[in-house]
């Protein structure tokens, strides 16, 4: 019998929901069993350099002045290092980082409106990364079924039981994460397809994260025919390169260019922006044949202690 997943039940409350998807992996547990479950789970691996979106709503004036000055840290462009609160992979002070593969879904995401100044990044992966897609898998099971319809739930109360799962079933190592499908995009409201993937990346891989390049932009409009969004680009901020400074050394300081300082320059910048995030476009390997990159090289396992 399955469970509804639209609205949270209280009297159910997480334990009662996870003890049936523990059920759903252990039928047959007993109080002093030791138990073993197999269940199909697919995988993606994103090769080094592919890049993610990532979006942040300026709300103010005091703010998009700041950003439009020339002491702008890097750090501005990643989720905070200790999550200030729960969300659908993590539980406070985690440290996940939530990108999109396109703007779209990330805009949506964040429930952004038109009219909104949005700080946009790129953010790119600094190695090989595989992470499991939960719920999505050519062979069916009752577990991955349940599952693939509570990841498809709007209701945020159900983020804690989808962070227990996830952390007690699905978090194995060699695994850098997630990636899900958006519950808030709605690909009607485009002419083109697009993609409504998210990726979740555990917080001990932040190090493996660079940043590619951003831009303040202003949401002025959507496209009627198309229902794209319609921007304008206020800045752009890139990584102040070994070429720009006298040192060997890295850096997280970023060049600021202003539309309204150098149009020449800015109409440049972009273009070479616009080059970079195309080179890095995001490659999903998912197949043996496809290069180099396999699902998981060998079967994964974990171990669960019994928590009743």
């Amino acid at each position: 019998m399955s469970m509804n997943f639209d609205q949270f039940d209280k009297k159910i409350d997480t334990d009662g929901y996870f003890k049936y998807f523990r059920e759903l992996l252990f039928p047959h547990s007993t109080d002093t069993s030791i138990n073993v479950s197999t269940f199909p789970l697919n995988a993606s691996i994103y090769p080094e350099g592919t890049a993610f979106t990532r979006v942040r709503k300026i709300a103010n004036e005091e703010s998009r002045a700041y950003f439009l000055s020339d002491d702008i840290s890097v750090d501005e462009f990643y989720s905070p290092k200790l999550n200030s609160k729960l969300g659908r992979f993590n539980q406070e002070g985690d440290g996940v980082i939530y990108l999109a593969d396109s703007l779209e879904t990330a805009i949506h995401e964040c429930d952004l409106k038109v009219g909104d100044f949005v700080l946009y990044s790129n953010l790119t992966l600094k190695k090989n990364m595989r992470f499991i897609v939960p719920g999505d898998s050519e062979k069916s099971s009752l577990f991955n079924e349940e599952l693939t319809r509570l990841l498809n739930t709007r209701d945020k109360a159900f983020y804690p039981l989808i962070t227990r799962i996830y952390k007690e079933f699905l978090q194995f190592n060699d695994v850098s994460g997630v990636v899900y499908h958006s519950t808030r995009l709605r690909k009607h409201e485009f002419s083109e397809n697009k993609s409504d993937f998210n990726i979740a990346i555990d917080g001990v891989q932040r190090k493996n994260v660079g940043f590619l390049g951003g831009m303040l932009i202003y949401l002025a409009g959507r496209c009627e025919v198309t229902g794209n969004y319609l921007t304008e680009i206020c800045a752009i901020y890139q990584l102040i390169t070994d070429t720009d400074t006298d040192t060997d050394t890295d850096t997280d300081r970023l060049t600021v260019t202003r539309y309204h300082d150098d149009n020449e320059l800015f109409i440049k910048k972009l273009t070479d922006y616009e080059e970079l995030t195309r080179i890095n476009r995001i490659e999903c390997k998912e197949k043996t044949e496809n290069y180099k990159f396999s699902e998981f090289g060998a079967v994964v396992f974990k171990m669960t202690k019994r928590k009743e």
